[in-house]
């Protein structure tokens, strides 16, 4: 998080970090093929600013650097950057939350499931890594709406 900060992209209010208006509005063209390659468009379709575009209640977002591979199969890596919403406290089956387990100080990444007995635990999305089942209690601190890497 102290990257992001000292980068300008969050600044710390209180005990969050919310996002600044650092990045401004940038180009996005049509699309761009993912398959066979096609005839390149250099059409802008319109102008966007990716904070607004990735952060939708500014006041209630914060951004956290992800450590380790625990959630590799749904495409969230290690070093990359999730966007999490501590307003979506109230996760339904299969979000992504970032959460607390039993009181302990430190955030994991994982999938909000129930078992067949309505039990709330976390699933990784790797199957080297068990399922989270918290003896005492399961503190959802925010969904995550977002994820970014860089590649330099």
């Amino acid at each position: 998080m102290k990257w992001l900060e000292k980068e300008g992209y969050v600044k710390k209010v209180g005990e969050d970090y919310v996002a600044t208006d650092k990045l401004g509005a940038l180009p996005l063209y049509e699309y761009v093929q993912a398959g066979m390659p096609t005839a390149a468009t250099d059409e802008v379709q319109a102008e966007i600013n990716i904070q607004g575009f990735l952060v939708k209640k500014p006041q209630t977002t914060f951004l956290v650097k992800v450590k380790g591979e625990s959630m590799k199969d749904a495409g969230i890596m290690d070093g990359d950057v999730v966007i999490v919403d501590q307003a979506l406290k109230n996760p339904s089956e299969g979000d992504i939350v970032v959460a607390l387990v039993d009181g302990t100080d430190t955030f994991t990444v994982k999938y909000f499931a129930k078992d067949k007995q309505g039990r709330k635990y976390l699933q990784p999305a790797n199957e080297e890594f068990s399922a989270i089942y918290p003896e005492q209690n399961l503190e959802i601190v925010g969904k995550v709406v977002g994820t970014f890497r860089r590649y330099f």
